[in-house]
């Protein structure tokens, strides 16, 4: 999913399924996760975002979690800047992490579109 702010593009997050993977809590989907900046550049990638083990998830499924994380790792980098880190910050390489602080409002649409939150 590509993210633009006033019409300029400002980056790209994406997951693929890659395959499943049994865990101690069930048949689980496994995703390759990407994040990069408006120029290509890999901020951070990544294969251990898991879906729900009930087998019903799919890419958009792991993208919306992706997403939650990601804004969680944005709202621990703001943290991190006020002196209180969060464990949050610690999900991502830290330029993940600013790029979530800097693009969160662009994240929380994506979210909310992915989610029906702005359906009309």
């Amino acid at each position: 999913m590509s993210f633009n702010s006033r019409r300029r593009a400002v980056g790209y997050v994406g997951v693929t399924s890659s395959g499943r993977e049994i865990t101690d809590d069930g048949n689980r989907r496994r995703y390759f996760w990407i994040i990069k900046d408006s120029e290509g550049t890999t901020l951070g990638v990544g294969r251990d975002l898991h879906g729900p083990n009930n087998g019903t998830s799919d890419a958009r499924e792991g993208l919306k979690s992706l997403l939650s994380f990601v804004q969680a790792a944005g709202e621990g980098y703001r943290e991190g800047m006020r002196g209180r880190p969060g464990e949050s910050a610690e999900m991502f390489p830290t330029a993940v992490n600013e790029f979530a602080y800097v693009y969160f409002d662009e994240l929380t649409v994506a979210q909310m579109d992915l989610t029906g939150g702005l359906e009309q």
